[in-house]
């Protein structure tokens, strides 16, 4: 025998209240939460994400839709799912958020997707001073002078530290500082060189 509900009556034998054996159910379609790289989240369970029958207070858990553990970076406490991605984290994470009741458990999926940034080059190891010895001047710049955590191609400006151009005895190719200096020119240059992806 299957007892889907359990009827409650009062003396003279009417119905007072059904309490229904049926696990709750999750409603249908998958939930997809748009997040953004690098920023923080925090929101709650919609309440039309369950039904319950019987109004049942349901316990919340969190799972990995692929069985692996929870990032530790992610949380749910009293309703809300909140948490602080990695550094550059772009991507898709699938959860299941399980509601149990004394009637049984129900699933609903929820896609977190991370849409990436633009993250600007950076300077991973600083050029040194230059000395030059005599009027030739054949200065590279070395590999691994600058970084870009989205691995994007970068080309390299050089200026003056001030703005202006380069003078004209002096040219940067995108990879080398090359010319003759003037015999009389007197001493320092101070030289900019900007990285950039092309977007930042």
């Amino acid at each position: 025998v299957n007892v889907s509900e359990i009827a409650f009556k009062d003396d003279n034998g009417d119905v007072t209240e059904i309490y229904s054996l049926r696990p709750q159910e999750a409603l249908p379609g998958d939930v997809e939460v748009n997040l953004v790289e690098d920023q923080a989240f925090d929101f709650q369970i919609g309440s039309d994400w369950f039904s319950d029958q019987n109004t049942d207070a349901l316990t919340l858990t969190l799972a990995s839709a692929n069985g692996t553990p929870v990032p530790g970076w992610i949380s749910l406490v009293d309703g809300r799912i909140s948490g602080q991605p990695p550094a550059d984290y772009n991507g898709t994470i699938a959860l299941e958020v399980l509601a149990t009741s004394p009637t049984g458990t129900a699933k609903r999926m929820v896609d977190l997707v991370f849409a990436p940034v633009n993250d600007a080059p950076v300077v991973l190891i600083p050029l040194p001073d230059q000395q030059v010895t005599g009027q030739v001047i054949d200065i590279a710049i070395p590999a691994g002078t600058f970084g870009d955590a989205d691995t994007d191609d970068l080309t390299l400006v050089a200026q003056l530290a001030n703005g202006n151009a380069l003078p004209s005895w002096l040219i940067f190719d995108g990879t080398r500082r090359t010319g003759t200096v003037p015999a009389s020119y007197p001493g320092t240059l101070d030289i900019l060189i900007t990285a950039s992806d092309g977007q930042a």
